[in-house]
This record gives C-alpha cells, sequence and structure tokens, in this order.
C-alpha cells in the first residue's frame, strides 16, 4: 500500500498561561515595624523627637520674646536658654538609656567589643577578692540567677543594661562608657570630652546652683548666657545622640534577612 505523501503538521501545543514576574513585595507599615533594627531603637528615637521639639519650642519662643529688642539679654531671656541646653541634655540622657536597653541585648550576640564588656561586667560581679561578706553574697547570687536562666546571655545582658543606665549620663566620662558599651570608639560619634566639658559644667551649674554666681561685679548674680552658645551646646548634645541611634539601627539593619 503506497504511503501517503502528505505531511502531517506537527501538533502545536496548547498554549499555557503565561508566566507571570514575580514582584518583589513592598514591605508594609507593620513589616517596618517588627524590623529588628526600628523595634531596638523605637524608643530611643521618640525621646530624642521630643527633646527636638522642646529645644526648638524654647528657642522659637526666645526669638519671639527677643525680637525688635537690643541691649543685654533680659533674666527671663536667659532663662529660656538655659532651659533649652537642660532639656537637650535630659533628652540625650533618657534616649541613650533607651538606645542601650533597646539594642545592647542583640548587639552582645554579634558584636564581639560589645560581648567582651559585657564578659567584663559579668566578671567584676562574681569577682570576690577583697570583697565583703555581703559583696560576695551577691556575687554568688548573681551566678545563681544566671546559671539557671533559661537563656544566660540574656540575663546578663539585663544586669549590664541595668548597671549602665543606673545613674545619669550628663557627663563626658559617662557618654564615652555609653559609646564603648555600644561597641564604638567615643570620638566616632562625636564624643570628645574637653568639647563636652564646657557643655556639661554649664547644664551642672544651671540644674545645681541656678547659675549663680556670687562673685560677679556685674549687678547681675547669673552667669550670662547667649543665644549662639547655646544653641550650639544644644546641637552638640542631641547630634550625639542622633548618631549613635543612627549608627546602632546601621549595625542592626546589617544582620536582618535581605
Amino acid at each position: 500500500m503506497a504511503k501517503s505523501s502528505k505531511k502531517r503538521s506537527p501538533i502545536k501545543k496548547a498554549a499555557g498561561p503565561k508566566p507571570t514576574k514575580k514582584r518583589s513585595k513592598k514591605p508594609s507599615k507593620r513589616d517596618a515595624e517588627t524590623k529588628l533594627s526600628l523595634k531596638a531603637t523605637h524608643r530611643a528615637k521618640t525621646v530624642l523627637a521630643q527633646a527636638e521639639d522642646c529645644t526648638n519650642s524654647l528657642l522659637s519662643t526666645f526669638d519671639s520674646v527677643r525680637a525688635g529688642a537690643h541691649g543685654a539679654l533680659t533674666d527671663e531671656q536667659q532663662d529660656l536658654l538655659r532651659a533649652m541646653l537642660v532639656f537637650a541634655a535630659a533628652g540625650l540622657d533618657s534616649a541613650l538609656k533607651e538606645l542601650m536597653k533597646g539594642s545592647l541585648p542583640h548587639l552582645a550576640m554579634f558584636e564581639l567589643n560589645v560581648r567582651e564588656k559585657l564578659a567584663d561586667f559579668a566578671g567584676r560581679r562574681l569577682r570576690d577578692e577583697h570583697a565583703t561578706q555581703s559583696e560576695s553574697a551577691a556575687g554568688y547570687s548573681f551566678l545563681a540567677t544566671i546559671i539557671t536562666s533559661p537563656l544566660p546571655i540574656y540575663k546578663v545582658t539585663e544586669a549590664y543594661v541595668n548597671d549602665l543606665t543606673g545613674s545619669s549620663l550628663q557627663s563626658p566620662q559617662e557618654l564615652m562608657k555609653a559609646a564603648i558599651a555600644l561597641g564604638f570608639k567615643p570620638k566616632s560619634v562625636g564624643i570628645d570630652e574637653n568639647e563636652l566639658k564646657p557643655i556639661f559644667d554649664a547644664r551642672n551649674k544651671i540644674i545645681h546652683e541656678l547659675d549663680v554666681d556670687l562673685d560677679s561685679r556685674a549687678k547681675r548674680y547669673q552667669t550670662p548666657r547667649n543665644r549662639v552658645t547655646i544653641e550650639k551646646w544644644s546641637k552638640k548634645l542631641l547630634g550625639i545622640a542622633n548618631d549613635l541611634v543612627a549608627e546602632v539601627e546601621r549595625k542592626l539593619a546589617a544582620r536582618e534577612p535581605k
């Protein structure tokens, strides 16, 4: 039987649905709020925003009161500047405490220099040479608390954070200590002892002595303050807080899954 010379046309496969390109999911607001870097710094940034609002408000009030005036600043006008510096220093203090509370437990997990400082702290708490009987007992109690904790490193870090934040951070030395605890060289985040000393000296004189200078030969018995210097000092203090928050956020963000 002769074969048909007719060629069969190739069978066409039914066209399936075109493959859809995968779109990268845009992070929702809720996703952003659950990111480690944002969660760890949220409270510190909230405090810092409040401090900036307060200092800006005081400066704006000073400018309104001073508008059109000439001559020396009045006592009332200088009091607004004094309050501005006090609020800036308090904002720095509070923001850094919240920053350490929120971020140190996480930084201690992967930052070697942070963990070294944590180990130094634990060693001091456990050491009992030259300690009194009550201090030795406190060391043993600390050890017992740590070894019976489900997550010992978090328990040590909690005690470390409490130790760091238990007193005021409003001095160059305490700021340096806080920066080192977070894993930074103080000067890399704007902490310079010589630059900060006159700022905190002025803040302390305002807080503890009402800025009174009884040896002044002037009619006023308060240390004179001016807008340029107080604004510069306030920005310096809040700038340090901003730099530390930003750097901690950057470190934590680098550890988040992409």
